[in-house]
């Protein structure tokens, strides 16, 4: 593999190939310039702003982009279980503290894996979280509470207890659950018990007074991890409508990773916003308490093939290819018309496994804010909850000069 920060180019023709087939890039050669230039402007785009990412330094990409970032927050999606699965020793006061004081954050987004808190009889054990939580919340940070039984961040997905499935199968993968779903209509007994649970534990309702949020649903329309299984329309709109019964006052994030489901077997951002945009129609009082949240990634297991096996590749680039070079303002301005905001939920930073990249660089990483900066609108107050501040930690333990650029880079944008 190449090492971080050399250069990296994204070829047209290679690009095609993998996205589209042979059939198609073939067809594109016959369409002529103008039509090949319209549609090869977002990889461009992508070349253009890998090469950009390139020619900085720390101080110059904090100096050219002090206006865009005077409003942006830069906090994390954690995860203890991640901690475990890379050997980082749990230790939450230190863990904690590192994340305030060396990176300046003050946000967190932290999913229950019904796996780890249900047991019998409904009783709810936090055990697993508690400690964490109870750090987070003493050292003022604002806490995302992915709180769901269907699906919560991390793979595989979904985090099923044996309790919770006791009396219901699981329908096969790719199956769209419905409201009506035996498994759909567990999940939201399972949830209205859990939220109880976390409100007599924690007191959530005067938290998301002063900042905290909530997220049912993990990616809802996507098919990922292990089952696969995708939330129907009328099954999120009866989760979101729970959580705003119980939790009156919350904003709520509902999240995608944006990328087409025709090319990618996923989701985009345009179903999400469409989505929120419904729910304010069939009820205005909700307007501007939803919250559209996309997950950054520039390079994921499923792309460790060549073209792509060292080079960053995001969702921005390949909903441009697909959708339109329009398509990334036009979400801006359609947040804007509806009256809800976005949100970064997971920007990758650091990478899976023994994967090198993105990540590890200086490069890669300014290439993620980037990248990710272009779906926000940062006239306002923004949020970018970094993925893989885990690993970070554990390259804390022995860091590297870029590494430790990375973190005062961080502490600087969350100065404000």
């Amino acid at each position: 593999m190449e090492e971080p920060g050399k250069t990296l180019h994204f070829g047209r023709k290679d690009f095609l190939k993998a996205l589209l087939g042979g059939a198609a890039t073939g067809a594109l050669y016959l369409m002529g310039a103008e039509g090949r230039n319209h549609l090869l402007a977002p990889i461009n785009e992508l070349n253009k702003d890998w090469e950009l990412a390139q020619s900085y330094d720390p101080q110059s990409f904090l100096q050219e982009r002090k206006r865009q970032l005077a409003q942006v927050h830069l906090g994390c999606s954690f995860s203890p279980e991640q901690m475990e699965y890379i050997k980082l020793p749990r230790k939450p006061k230190e863990n904690v503290e590192f994340m305030k004081n060396a990176l300046g954050m003050q946000d967190v987004r932290l999913s229950f894996r019904s796996n780890r808190i249900l047991g019998p009889n409904n009783a709810f054990d936090f055990q697993y979280y508690d400690a964490y939580i109870q750090e987070f919340m003493q050292q003022g940070f604002r806490i995302c509470w992915n709180v769901d039984g269907f699906k919560v961040s991390r793979y595989p997905e979904h985090h099923f207890s044996k309790y919770l499935l006791q009396d219901v199968s699981l329908p096969p993968p790719n199956t769209i659950v419905q409201l009506n779903n035996p498994l759909a209509q567990q999940v939201l007994a399972y949830n209205q018990l859990l939220y109880e649970a976390l409100e007599q534990r924690y007191g959530i309702k005067s938290r998301v007074k002063r900042g905290d949020t909530l997220q049912g649903i993990n990616e809802p329309f996507t098919p990922a991890g292990v089952e696969k299984l995708v939330a129907s329309p009328e099954f999120l709109a009866e989760n979101i409508k729970a959580l705003h019964a119980f939790f009156p006052d919350a904003h709520i994030v509902i999240n995608s990773p944006g990328v087409p489901a025709s090319t990618f077997g996923s989701t985009t951002i345009q179903e999400v916003n469409g989505f929120i945009e419904q729910m304010y129609k069939q009820d205005p009082s909700s307007r501007g308490t939803l919250i559209a949240g996309f997950d950054w990634y520039g390079l994921t297991p499923s792309s460790q093939k060549p073209p792509f096996a060292t080079r960053p590749l995001d969702m921005n680039a390949v909903l441009q290819l697909t959708e339109g070079s329009h398509i990334i303002e036009e979400q801006i301005e359609r947040a804007k018309r509806g009256g809800f905001s976005i949100q970064g939920t997971e920007i990758q930073w650091e990478t899976w496994g023994n994967y090198t990249s993105p990540g590890n660089s200086l490069p890669e990483f300014m290439f993620a804010l980037i990248r990710s900066l272009k779906l926000c609108d940062t006239s306002k107050p923004t949020l970018l909850n970094l993925w893989g501040v885990e690993q970070h930690m554990k390259q804390s333990i022995n860091p590297s000069k870029e590494h430790l650029a990375m973190r005062e880079m961080i502490q600087h944008i969350n100065q404000h």
